[in-house]
């Protein structure tokens, strides 16, 4: 498959090395989770996936959630990234607090977690609420049922989050720090070997990238990871983390637990060398008919084991394209292709560096913050961090409790990510008896989060809900942008509509025929409907004359959306910080005062001016 687009540095070790590499793994690894998570079929994406082609564009879906009792359809902005990234970026903060890196996941990042998630699969979401009540899920506290459960969890929700130790040790003389960690973390929310070795196994062919000299080629990374499979196939020692697991894990599964490694271990390499074999195939190779041989069309193609073979595939056959073998893995059908994705993705980063990735990340939810905690990583003990863990215990009561008490552009205080503001609260239109209600907040570093809450409305007050939206009054969404401030009159609408589309590059997310709305925070309105839209009147701010609208863009896009006002002759005058263009002021067609900033220069709180 030939995609156009930037080449890969040739290069690393004069284009910037290790730090080049932790941010394209980084990188990377979101955008194939973004491209892929609206392709597989446990995104659960309505009107099913088939209309779907293969881009490098990120699409906006809805997303069918809320299961049997409590059905809803939550509309995903394009960029949007899944449970895959925030994990990963879980992990990297915990990463980040050096010695202490267990404690905080255990007790404060998978606890909370569970209020954000975004496709968790089961094994990490039961798991994640056993340690939000303060329990390991291999616990003797647990029931035998429960316990055999964790055992037998073996997916790949160990896999895909796994990246950050890799990244953290890359000075390091050898795999094993490393190792025992990956194993420690995977074990956190899987039990079987099969999660456990195939996070291994990524984890050394990610260590492996990122201590690489010079230039990869075709089919080396995954020669590499199987002539160094005594690195990763033992079973890593975490009794300074989890003493009592080894104990119950013989216990709940009847088993010697060490038997059943050696098996998955023979598995991995099995599954390796025909990966291997594969590549050797060259173009006579087909992608569809690999998968189909390494299992990942089957009922456990999501297998720790079954997702590191297709990683690896992929990355090594795409070395020197990883735009292809980004969109390749991302669109890899049937399977679980934002998870495919995002390990290929990382991978492919850490092999080739974050160049190629300009184009590609334009609006991927939060990239400016995933390039800083690449950079953190790569400080080590430098960046070293401290959090105050709050106890998970009744966790979820206080949180909901927090945020029901507050009304839109307000701050509140969360536990793991501190002072976080509130942008928008949304309500999700169903036929249930429930009221459920959103939260789209940003946190003081810069990432995106929504929590969601699912309430059972008394009977008397059931007339009260929300009504649905029709599907045709949605279009396209993207996250490339955020807004401060909210309503503005405009006297012709579709003019308006091609000024904020067209020439400051935001997507609607609703339009009718008497408003637009633009994310969560702008809306369009005719000057002759003011009260025809669904929000109430007083939210809309009343000093948008004097303050002007604030609207805040990643770097790249902020110098598109400069070049573009230029060439279409509309008048800016630009604002310079130590020589460089910070800042745009212009006008609308109806002469509001408009603000663009980029985000790069303001950092991740702005303020309107």
């Amino acid at each position: 498959m030939e995609i156009p687009g930037m080449a890969p540095d040739t290069d690393l070790d004069r284009a910037g090395g290790r730090a080049i590499r932790a941010e394209g793994c980084l990188l990377a690894s979101a955008t194939g989770d973004a491209l892929g998570w609206p392709v597989e079929p446990r995104g659960n994406r309505v009107g099913g996936t088939r209309d779907l082609e293969p881009s490098l564009e990120f699409v906006a879906w809805d997303r069918r959630e809320g299961g049997r009792f409590a059905p809803f359809v939550r509309h995903v902005p394009a960029g949007t990234y899944s449970d895959d990234t925030q994990l990963t970026l879980a992990v990297a903060r915990s990463v980040l607090c050096g010695e202490d890196w267990w404690s905080h996941f255990t007790q404060a990042e998978l606890p909370v977690w569970t209020l954000y998630e975004l496709g968790g699969g089961g094994a990490v979401t039961r798991a994640a609420k056993h340690w939000e009540k303060g329990t390991p899920p291999w616990s003797g506290d647990l029931k035998l049922t429960d316990r055999r459960r964790y055992f037998h969890a073996g997916g790949n929700g160990a896999v895909m989050r796994i990246a950050p130790h890799a990244i953290a040790a890359a000075d390091d003389a050898t795999f094993a720090l490393a190792a025992a960690r990956i194993m420690a973390d995977g074990a956190t929310t899987h039990g079987h070997p099969r999660a456990l070795v195939g996070a291994l196994t990524v984890g050394y062919a990610l260590w492996r990238a990122m201590r690489w000299k010079g230039k990869f080629n075709y089919g080396e990374l995954i020669d590499e990871t199987l002539r160094n499979s005594t690195d990763w196939m033992g079973v890593p020692e975490i009794d300074m983390w989890a003493g009592d697991w080894r104990a119950s894990a013989d216990h709940s599964l009847d088993a010697d637990y060490i038997s059943i490694w050696d098996r998955t271990v023979e598995e991995m390499i099995g599954l390796l060398e025909s990966a291997r074999a594969a590549i050797q195939r060259g173009s006579l190779a087909r992608d569809s008919e690999v998968l189909e041989a390494l299992g990942a069309f089957q009922k456990d193609g999501s297998a720790g084991t079954r997702t590191a073979a297709v990683a690896l595939y992929f990355a090594s056959r795409y070395v020197a394209q990883p735009t292809a073998g980004l969109l390749a893995s991302a669109y890899a059908r049937r399977t679980d292709a934002d998870t495919i994705a995002a390990t290929t993705g990382a991978l492919l980063g850490a092999m080739t560096g974050a160049d190629w990735l300009k184009p590609v990340t334009v609006g991927l939810q939060d990239a400016s913050y995933i390039r800083r905690i690449a950079a953190e990583l790569m400080k080590g003990a430098e960046s070293q961090r401290r959090w105050e863990v709050s106890p998970a215990r009744d966790l979820r009561r206080r949180v909901f409790k927090m945020l029901e008490g507050i009304d839109s552009q307000r701050d509140v205080d969360l536990p793991v990510f501190g002072r976080t503001r509130l942008e928008w609260i949304e309500e999700h239109p169903t036929e249930s008896a429930n009221l459920i209600r959103t939260w789209w907040l940003d946190t003081q570093e810069g990432q995106r989060i929504a929590i969601t809450r699912i309430r059972k409305i008394p009977k008397d007050q059931q007339a009260e809900l929300p009504e649905a939206v029709p599907q045709e009054e949605k279009t396209a969404a993207s996250p490339r942008v955020d807004v401060y401030w909210f309503a503005l009159p405009v006297k012709d609408l579709d003019r308006s509509l091609d000024f904020y589309r067209d020439m400051l590059r935001l997507q609607p997310t609703r339009a009718t025929n008497t408003f637009v709305r633009f994310g969560h925070n702008l809306i369009l309105q005719r000057e002759t409907h003011l009260l025809d839209v669904d929000r109430p009147r007083e939210k809309f701010s009343s000093g948008i004359e004097s303050a002007g609208l604030v609207i805040l863009l990643e770097e790249e896009l902020f110098k598109e959306v400069r070049d573009l006002l230029k060439r279409n002759g509309i008048s800016v005058t630009e604002e310079t910080n130590a020589g460089r263009i910070v800042r745009l002021c212009l006008q609308d067609p109806d002469g509001h005062k408009v603000q663009i900033q980029s985000r790069a220069s303001q950092g991740p709180r702005p303020v309107p001016a």
